[in-house]
């Protein structure tokens, strides 16, 4: 604990970090962001995958020769024999994409999210350096306001599990508003909902894990706002094929959150779904493994 309130291990990690990144690789992870950045900004339709895939493969392109260290210019096949031993079976399936030419926009976002925790890492870790000092003072006033304050909650904070769903790429039923969380605006309204179906027979949302994952668990936050009943009853289901699906929770009471845990499931698709004719409407959802 001790270590953490004097952020060693970002020290240590940092010093790690600038000795094995030089800028033309930082200059390549960034670019590689840009152009992740850019796919985002593109519409999630049939019509715009074809140019989302092209930017997410000159992403992944952009990050392997980041994490490989190899020319700018090269050919897929040449970064595949550059990898270094052992490298991440998702670096090797990045570079196998790349050089297939794949075309699979779900399965290219999943790759090109994973590249991009990797090869920024130098650049956060880099600027974290920068703030030790501070960062070190913070940490101890806040831990102490904290320990007080909270005690076992803070335990809580520091071991959060690990969210599956923050790169996978999610549908719903349908759409009734375009909702702009960061805005705190859905529809017109001011809400921090982050998706809002139609009125129908069993609304859903739909999350894509790229590949087949282990879940045990996730944190479902509803509306804050008011209409929290209309997420119930809510059930979560897992599938192989984002057309069939297995429940393995269910919620028939309203609530403000939510966190069903269930035995470990290997699962590429998660659903949360209402059953019976409502409107879906939340404002966060964790995948746990």
């Amino acid at each position: 604990m001790l270590t953490w309130f004097l952020a060693r291990a970002e020290r240590d990690a940092a010093a790690v970090a600038r000795s094995k990144q030089s800028p033309r690789q930082a200059g390549l992870a960034r670019r590689s962001r840009e152009t992740y950045d850019a796919a985002e900004h593109l519409s999630f339709t049939a019509e715009r995958d074809t140019a989302r895939a092209t930017l997410h493969r000159e992403g992944i392109a952009l990050a392997l020769a980041a994490y490989a260290d190899v020319p700018e210019t090269f050919a897929p096949a040449s970064v595949v024999a550059a990898l270094p031993a052992g490298a991440p079976r998702f670096v090797t399936d990045a570079a196998v994409a790349l050089e297939q030419k794949r075309g699979d926009v779900t399965e290219l976002r999943h790759l090109h999210g994973e590249l991009l925790d990797v090869v920024e890492t130098p650049a956060r870790l880099g600027e974290l350096a920068q703030r030790l000092p501070f960062l070190r003072l913070g940490r101890l006033g806040v831990g102490l306001a904290l320990a007080l304050a909270l005690g076992p909650s803070l335990v809580g904070w520091l071991t959060s599990p690990r969210n599956l769903a923050r790169w996978a790429e999610w549908t719903t039923s349908s759409t009734a508003f375009a909702c702009h969380p960061s805005h705190h605006e859905c529809g017109g309204g001011r809400t921090d909902i982050f998706f809002h179906t139609s009125n129908e027979a069993n609304p859903w949302l739909r999350y894509d894990l790229g590949s087949a994952k282990t879940v045990s668990g996730l944190t479902i936050v509803n509306r804050q706002d008011s209409l929290q009943a209309r997420a119930v009853p809510l059930v979560v289901e897992v599938g192989d094929d984002g057309t069939t699906f297995r429940e393995v929770a269910r919620q028939t009471t309203a609530f403000s959150t939510w966190e069903p845990r269930f035995e470990p499931v290997a699962a590429r698709f998660v659903r949360l779904r209402v059953d019976g004719t409502s409107v879906l409407h939340l404002e966060r959802v964790e995948v746990h493994p």
